[in-house]
């Protein structure tokens, strides 16, 4: 069986890149205009650049980072490159927020549940 991970069998980190580019329909109807308040020079704020005109091109979006978890039953985490930048040196922001608790090498429960996996 092929398990899906961030680590190579080599040892490597594995990622994927994406450069996402999109378009999305306009399909409103109407305009609903409103004020969002004032500039500090008094001219009015609002919110035209909610109600574009026409259907909406992205070009070139942030850069999307794909890495497949540690552990194969997480799943996939999607980071946006400028998100990640942000965080360059702050590795407390990436910390698990729920703590794991590890039985041995081959179990792991979370929560209520536990999971078996292989080592080789």
């Amino acid at each position: 069986m092929s398990i899906r991970t961030c680590v190579s069998p080599e040892g490597q980190f594995v990622y994927g890149i994406h450069y996402p580019s999109y378009t999305v329909d306009n399909l409103r109807q109407r305009d609903d205009i409103q004020s969002l308040g004032t500039f500090s020079n008094g001219a009015a704020n609002e919110n035209h650049s909610n109600f574009p005109e026409a259907n909406v091109h992205i070009h070139n979006a942030d850069m999307i980072y794909e890495i497949p978890n540690a552990f194969p039953f997480k799943g996939t985490t999607y980071i946006q490159k400028r998100w990640a930048d942000q965080k360059k040196g702050k590795l407390s922001d990436f910390t698990l927020k729920k703590k794991y608790h590890f039985h041995g090498q081959k179990q792991l429960t979370i929560g209520q549940k536990t999971y078996q996996f292989q080592t080789t």
